[in-house]
């Protein structure tokens, strides 16, 4: 028998519901490199995160909180797009952020030039879009560096990784009083007949962008409702 979403949202933010954890610790869950320092993704997030003055969710928060991070390729294109959520006082709130981001010589720090924060609210309700995340498993959902090891797919998920020059990167942040995760994949589309997990996160973004009525916009016309800071 499925859970219903009210019971879910009550279990998660009542009890250390661990997600697999055999303990009641507090789950802190973040990508490293080889060499056991956080990686670059990471780091650029916590910078954008600081710069847009959102709620830091590392040490996790009173309730729910989801951010899908839409990154493109620099080379490209210097537009992001947030989309965050959260379950406070009883009730859901949507927000998505626009961004403007011009790319870096060294890669390793950014500056957002120009955003804007609009709030939004999923056309089938927000009851029945939670449920289609939850179903799709975005809280649990694994790194994508963990897929590659589990697999044992050495030169697929060097592919995996190196990517992200060319294609976008998606980053998950969830955060709950008893947890914080955060996984990113790299152009999960390219690896959807690879990987389930892939498929999954292509499903999330798909159904997120079918969801809220920005992403109907085309991709230039989202890019003007970004405002100089």
């Amino acid at each position: 028998m499925k859970l219903s979403l009210k019971i879910l949202i009550i279990i998660i933010i009542s009890s250390n519901y661990s997600f697999g954890q055999k303990n009641k610790d507090f789950l802190f869950e973040i990508p490293y490199d080889k060499d056991s320092s956080l990686t670059l993704s990471y780091r650029l997030t916590k910078q954008k995160v600081g710069q847009l003055q959102l709620e830091n969710f590392d040490n996790g928060i009173d309730s729910i909180g989801i951010r899908i991070w839409f990154n493109y390729c620099s080379e490209v294109t210097d537009f992001r797009e947030l989309i965050e959520i959260k379950f406070s006082d009883s009730i859901w709130l949507g927000f998505y952020y626009p961004m403007k981001i011009p790319p870096d010589d060294d890669y390793r720090t950014l500056t957002i030039t120009a955003s804007n924060k609009i709030s939004i609210i999923p056309k089938s309700g927000w009851d029945t879009y939670i449920s289609k995340l939850i179903n799709l498993e975005i809280m649990l959902l694994p790194l994508s560096y963990d897929i590659i090891l589990e697999k044992k797919e050495v030169e697929t998920g060097r592919i995996m990784f190196t990517v992200v020059y060319d294609g976008p990167m998606y980053i998950i942040e969830i955060a709950t009083p008893s947890m914080y995760r955060f996984y990113e994949y790299y152009a999960p589309s390219a690896f959807v007949d690879v990987y389930s997990e892939a498929k999954k996160m292509v499903n999330i973004l798909n159904m997120t962008k079918s969801e809220f009525n920005v992403f109907d916009k085309k991709f230039r016309l989202r890019r003007k409702m970004i405002k100089r800071r």
